[in-house]
C-alpha cells in the first residue's frame, strides 16, 4: 500500500505518495524492488533517472522525496531500486552472493528501464556507495550507453 508523507520544499509543505514497490526478476530469480515516480506530463522523450541508494539504506524517505520533486516539478521520471538484500528486495539482508551478481543486477535494471523508455535520455544517479556501484559497473563494462552519471 502506498504511504503518504509531507516534506518541506522551499519553505512549503508538500504532500506526496510513496508508491507501492514493483519488482524486477533478476536473471537468477531474485526479486529486485523498485519504486517509480512518473513525470506529470510524461512523453516518449521524457528524461529518466535510475537511482541507487547508499550502503545500509534503501529507497524510502529522502530518496522518495527527491524522486517526487523531480517528477512533479521537473518532468523527470525516476526509478529507485533497492539493491538485493536491502529494503523490499529479496536476498540475504545486507549481503549479495558476489560482486559480479550485483553488477549484473545493475545491468539488468538499466536494460529494463531503457526498454520501458527507449526514447528518453537515461541518467544514472547514486548516493554514497550506490554511486560507487554505478561508477564501477560502468567502468567494468556492465553499463554501455547512458546519457550521464550523477
Amino acid at each position: 500500500m502506498a504511504k503518504q508523507f509531507t516534506f518541506a520544499s522551499d519553505y512549503k509543505h508538500v504532500e506526496a505518495i510513496i508508491p507501492v514497490p514493483a519488482f524486477l526478476e533478476a536473471s537468477d530469480g531474485c526479486q529486485l524492488a523498485y519504486f517509480v515516480h512518473h513525470a506529470a506530463n510524461q512523453q516518449p522523450t521524457t528524461p529518466v533517472m535510475l537511482f541507487y541508494h547508499g550502503g545500509g539504506a534503501y529507497q524510502v524517505g529522502v530518496y522518495q522525496q527527491m524522486a517526487y520533486a523531480l517528477a512533479a516539478g521537473h518532468g523527470i521520471t525516476s526509478y529507485l531500486f533497492d539493491i538485493r538484500g536491502h529494503g523490499a528486495s529479496a536476498g540475504e539482508r545486507g549481503d549479495a552472493p558476489s560482486v559480479e551478481r550485483v553488477m549484473l543486477d545493475v545491468q539488468e535494471a538499466v536494460a529494463f528501464v531503457q526498454a520501458k523508455h527507449p526514447q528518453g535520455a537515461l541518467f544514472l544517479a547514486g548516493h554514497s556507495s550506490g554511486c560507487g556501484l554505478l561508477l564501477n559497473a560502468q567502468q567494468q563494462g556492465y553499463i554501455k550507453s547512458v546519457a550521464g552519471l550523477i
